[in-house]
């Protein structure tokens, strides 16, 4: 359907349609392009409110909902009772047609404004460079999620909310705005400017500081929050079981490296190793004998070649290794 035109459209927002015209815009409004009109005609009357009046605000309609109330308060010109002769002049049927459609459309924005969120994620084995508004960027690893919301205009706080693996590049704004990453994994992230690396899985959760400075929110089991800060090449890595957290300087390099397509073991477990290949590439490992998971490996190999790795395993360590499809076996040398 053809997008009325700006005159239609200006008549629309000042309650100026008459009876056709309503119809015209009405209908153009229930098409994607109409609604997206709609939903960003509210945004920018949104944006245009007062803290005081936003505070209030919580989000529950869309777009569609405004346009089904509109309708619903004006059925089609067809059925409403106007006569031929009727004294009350076009404009004012008009005007209250149009005017239902404002009542919804205020009332959406005062009572139900939309929070609207962008989320992104990664397949098992995959990285995603992601943009932020302020243009910080966060590199996500193999099987990751994040979401955030798609304006921070006028906003207090920036924040993510995150899971799996990812390297942040956060940029500092002129007015410090904070930097929020939330996790289901009992941390949050605080910064204003840095580089970092979160893991925050069910088996593998820590923050690896590369620059600037960062202040977790670790909240226990008893629901205590403590504050914990890092400097630049220290890690702090939570043992959710006995609800410890350890900080610890390492060689960051180890935990980012893989944004640069390539993995650095520096006396690694085979343990955290068959982690990774379960967390980040989406393979069942199977292990025939515990013990030979304490066995270290140290070497790099690219990060998109798995092959690579595991021969150099077999290589390196005492074991044997077989890999079929996503399955991977593991037992030592007979």
């Amino acid at each position: 359907m053809e997008r009325p035109n700006k005159e239609l459209l200006d008549k629309y927002l000042t309650n100026q349609l008459t009876p056709k015209e309503a119809e015209v815009v009405l209908d153009w409004l229930a098409t994607p392009e109409g609604q997206l009109f709609l939903s960003q005609s509210i945004d920018d009357d949104f944006d245009a409110l007062d803290d005081n009046q936003k505070i209030l605000l919580k989000p529950s309609i869309s777009a569609e909902e405004v346009l089904f109330l509109a309708k619903a308060s004006n059925p089609p010109l067809s059925q409403q009772s106007v006569k031929r002769k009727s004294k009350i002049p076009y404009m004012n049927i008009a005007a209250s047609i149009a005017f239902a459609m404002i009542t919804a459309f205020f009332t959406y924005q005062f009572l139900f404004p939309t929070e609207k969120f962008v989320s992104y994620s990664t397949e098992f084995g995959e990285k995603l460079n992601i943009v932020l508004p302020d243009s910080s960027v966060i590199t996500l690893n193999g099987n990751s999620s994040v979401k955030f919301e798609k304006s921070w205009k006028n906003k207090t706080e920036r924040q993510v909310w995150f899971e799996g693996e990812g390297f942040f590049k956060v940029k500092k704004t002129t007015n410090k705005l904070p930097f929020t990453v939330f996790t289901d994994f009992n941390f949050n992230v605080k910064v204003l400017g840095t580089t970092f690396n979160v893991t925050a899985r069910p088996q593998t959760s820590r923050v690896v500081l590369e620059t600037g400075s960062i202040a977790l929110d670790v909240h226990s089991a008893a629901n205590d929050t403590s504050h914990l800060f890092l400097e630049p090449g220290e890690m702090a890595e939570f043992d959710p079981v006995n609800s410890l957290v350890i900080k610890k300087e390492v060689e960051t390099r180890r935990y980012t490296s893989w944004k640069e397509h390539i993995l650095i073991f520096e006396g690694t477990s085979l343990q955290e190793i068959t982690r990774m290949l379960t967390d980040n590439y989406g393979f069942t490992v199977v292990v025939s004998t515990p013990e030979i998971l304490n066995q270290k490996f140290t070497g790099s190999v690219p990060s998109d070649d798995i092959d690579a790795l595991l021969k150099g395993l077999e290589t390196l360590l005492d074991i044997q290794i077989v890999k079929e499809g996503k399955l991977i076996k593991l037992m030592p040398n007979p």
